[in-house]
């Protein structure tokens, strides 16, 4: 993350047309070309679901404290809208629950097939350039 600004400045001036970008992003709130973080949640569909659901009260997470890991559930605290984000920290795998109105649900090591997440975030990337599909995860947004 210390180098991103530079590296993303030389993508802007080379005239790249979109960029995939690790979290957390630390380049400008409106970039002039497409920038789809790599906040992999976003693409699973069950995650999207519960982002849409209203009344996510808890998201309650066990993982490393490091700036690889706490941005990805930083994120999904405001992605899912919870009132609370309880954080422990452990050296080891991740694991996830959420507690809400509608969704009472665990996710464990990791929460989400991280394979199946990049191939369908860099998809999503691509169909934002080809046809202006919306971005999951843009980096206005991250």
């Amino acid at each position: 993350p210390w180098e991103q600004q530079a590296i993303l400045r030389a993508c802007f001036d080379a005239g790249v047309r979109g960029i995939w970008c690790e979290k957390p992003y630390y380049g400008p709130p409106n970039p002039p070309v497409p920038v789809q973080v790599g906040y992999m949640r976003r693409a699973d569909e069950l995650h999207r679901e519960i982002a849409m659901t209203p009344g996510n009260e808890t998201l309650t997470v066990t993982g490393k404290l490091d700036y690889h890991t706490l941005p990805h559930f930083e994120d999904l605290a405001r992605w899912w809208k919870v009132k609370q984000l309880v954080y422990n920290i452990v050296d080891g795998p991740c694991s996830y629950a959420i507690d809400g109105r509608l969704y009472r649900r665990e996710f464990p090591n990791g929460g989400v097939d991280g394979g199946t997440c990049f191939r369908l975030m860099l998809a999503n990337l691509l169909d934002h350039l080809d046809n202006g599909t919306p971005l999951f995860s843009p980096a206005r947004q991250a």
